[in-house]
């Protein structure tokens, strides 16, 4: 089973490290509505990349994975409900419609039938809410709808649900971590932990020349190097710190919410963390502080604090 599958919270649907075009969406049927997932493919985890299921063959550079599947929650559990490969045919008037081949599920998971019960799956799931509006996306809500779902899962059972607006974007928080702390309001922030993007100012020679262990957070990135990724906002850039760690990530997936402890260091231009302890966030802990609007309007001057 794939322990280090791929989930990236981007527009609308998923791109994958090697994947330089949009991706076609997985699709959810929540509550009567079919919407997009915008951040995880659920079947990939079964597998390892070397050993997919031969049936899935890539039709266009749009559909690497070669299928997409139709999912379904429905009594606070995620099942698989139909698998197809999309196509292109030319009609009688000499146009391209889009046809659909439906892939048995046997192919793929021998001995099971429809609906399958996705038990095998644990992580985020974002889909989107009602009508897309593409004249209007807002910075800081990567969607092209108005709202999404969000559902924490645990081997197919949805522990935490939550919905988020477009209007709950503000300028110094990340699309992915305003997801995620929806999960649960209630966590209260210790506030012991050092905003990762301050490590990106002058501050980051004070804290390398302290020589103390710092605690900072961001998400989680083994591709080619372990890495901390520290998301974009309306105000503030995408980065990513290198982390040297010996052991603790074996169960740590691609984009989960983490906070590492160690020593900083600067190797070259290369920002390092040596990791002393690390773990993953619960639903609700945030990797953006509280406090960093206000020292980003204290040092730029520029925009409200949220």
């Amino acid at each position: 089973m794939r322990t280090a599958a791929h989930s990236l919270l981007l527009i609308v649907v998923v791109v994958a490290p090697l994947q330089a075009t949009e991706q076609m969406s997985e699709r959810l049927i929540y509550r009567g509505e079919t919407g997009p997932i915008e951040n995880v493919y659920p079947l990939e985890y079964l597998f390892e990349e070397d050993d997919r299921p031969k049936v899935f063959r890539m039709v266009s550079t749009a559909l690497y994975r070669g299928y997409v599947g139709t999912w379904r929650i429905d009594k606070g559990k995620l099942h698989l409900v139909k698998l197809g490969v999309p196509d292109w045919k030319e009609n009688d008037d000499g146009e391209l419609e889009q046809t659909w081949e439906d892939i048995p599920v046997e192919k793929v998971m021998p001995r099971k039938k429809l609906p399958v019960f996705a038990d095998w799956f644990t992580g985020l799931l974002v889909t989107g809410r009602g009508k897309p509006d593409y004249e209007n996306v807002r910075l800081g809500f990567h969607s092209y709808h108005n709202a999404v779902a969000v559902f924490w899962i645990d081997q197919g059972v949805v522990k935490k649900s939550s919905e988020v607006t477009r209007k709950e974007a503000s300028p110094f928080r990340s699309f992915d971590d305003l997801v995620w702390t929806s999960l649960d309001k209630s966590v209260k922030d210790t506030g012991n932990w050092i905003d990762a993007r301050l490590l990106s100012t002058s501050q980051v020679d004070a804290h390398i020349k302290a020589k103390r262990p710092i605690t900072t957070r961001g998400k989680f990135s083994a591709y080619k190097k372990t890495k901390l990724l520290i998301p974009s906002t309306p105000r503030t850039d995408w980065s990513e710190i290198t982390l040297q760690v010996k052991k603790g990530t074996e169960q740590l997936q691609y984009g989960d919410h983490i906070e590492v402890t160690g020593m900083l260091h600067r190797r070259g231009k290369e920002l390092t963390i040596d990791v002393r302890k690390i773990r993953r966030l619960k639903p609700g802990e945030t990797i953006h502080a509280a406090s960093y609007p206000q020292w980003h309007k204290q040092q730029h001057g520029d925009g409200k604090a949220k």
